[in-house]
């Protein structure tokens, strides 16, 4: 009778009991790595929505000047409490373009503060939303650009890269104008 040869254990298992089924193992089963298993569910909900009201907060900004109406938004910061890893919601239109994202990642900080990682369907990063007590913030890479979010007690702005660089570069012109 030869030894057997196997690389893994249920290998040998298998090969003990192929050779001497009375020498077998009974089986139970061998531990495991335990596979992190997501499971993916659509929810239904508005994270935020362009306001007229939202832009009259914010009307002795100069933001205000910059930014057209729809950059203004109501901000639903409840939804938040309910978002958890799996879950799968599409971001509001930027700049006409709806993106499907899956929260992958829920993780509390420092100072009552959470953040909420957020991939596309491959897993690619498409941004995150983090709460500090009333304010929001949230940075979004989609195929229309990148967006800014910024909302305090529920009212805020959402900005692409270029104009936020535009705003910043005009306040910095105006600031070197004689007065």
């Amino acid at each position: 009778m030869m030894a057997p040869r196997s690389d893994t254990i249920e290998a040998y298992l298998r090969d003990v009991e192929a050779m001497n089924p009375e020498l077998a193992v009974p089986s139970s089963p061998l531990p495991q790595e335990k596979e992190e298993v997501v499971v993916l569910y659509d929810l239904d909900l508005t994270l935020w929505r362009a306001s007229a009201a939202a832009k009259s907060v914010f009307a002795n900004y100069a933001l205000n000047v910059q930014l057209d109406e729809s950059h203004f938004v109501e901000f639903d910061e409840s939804t938040l409490d309910i978002l958890e890893p799996g879950q799968r919601f599409s971001l509001p239109p930027l700049n006409g373009l709806s993106q499907s994202v899956i929260v992958k990642t829920q993780e509390s900080l420092r100072q009552d503060a959470i953040n909420w990682d957020l991939v596309d369907d491959r897993g690619v990063s498409v941004g995150s939303i983090t709460r500090i007590g009333d304010a929001v913030e949230g940075i979004f890479f989609v195929s229309a650009g990148t967006y800014h979010l910024r909302a305090v007690n529920g009212v805020g702005w959402v900005a692409d890269d270029a104009t936020l660089t535009a705003f910043l570069e005009n306040e910095a012109k105006a600031s070197e104008l004689p007065q």
